[in-house]
């Protein structure tokens, strides 16, 4: 038996194949990267290095395109991130119905609670209604 030699070469830096990797066509960019693609890994918080992996293109080549503000890649990542801190957001309002904690560090954090009313400390007692006995 035979080995079989594949014929098909491997993809070179900066190019992409024709079809994304779901097998439909995406909106591509002069480039040829599919841009919702992209959009997707943005949103995924995938590094620059893993979405270039994925895209079939050089780490650096990416990142170019990212810091290019002429090209439509710049915006598309800082979209995707910024949804993507949103989904977190919203995930973490959800949670924070359920959970003290998470509720103060996001009050602390967004609304710059800091546990005290009025310039001073705030005190809590807790009457138990159990006596010492100190005889």
């Amino acid at each position: 038996m035979t080995a079989k030699t594949s014929t098909r070469k491997p993809p070179v830096a900066g190019t992409v194949p024709a079809i994304a990797k779901s097998g439909t066509p995406g909106k591509r960019g002069d480039n040829g990267i599919d841009l919702d693609e992209l959009a997707g890994y943005a949103e995924m918080f995938t590094s620059v290095e893993d979405a270039a992996a994925l895209l079939s293109i050089g780490a650096a080549a990416l990142q170019a395109l990212l810091d290019d503000p002429e090209m439509p890649h710049a915006a598309i990542w800082r979209q995707g991130r910024a949804r993507a801190r949103l989904n977190v957001r919203r995930a973490q309002f959800e949670l924070m119905a359920k959970n003290a904690t998470l509720a103060v560090h996001l009050g602390k954090e967004l609304l710059g609670q800091d546990g005290t009313a009025a310039g001073g400390p705030v005190t809590f007692v807790v009457d138990t209604g159990i006596q010492r006995d100190d005889g």
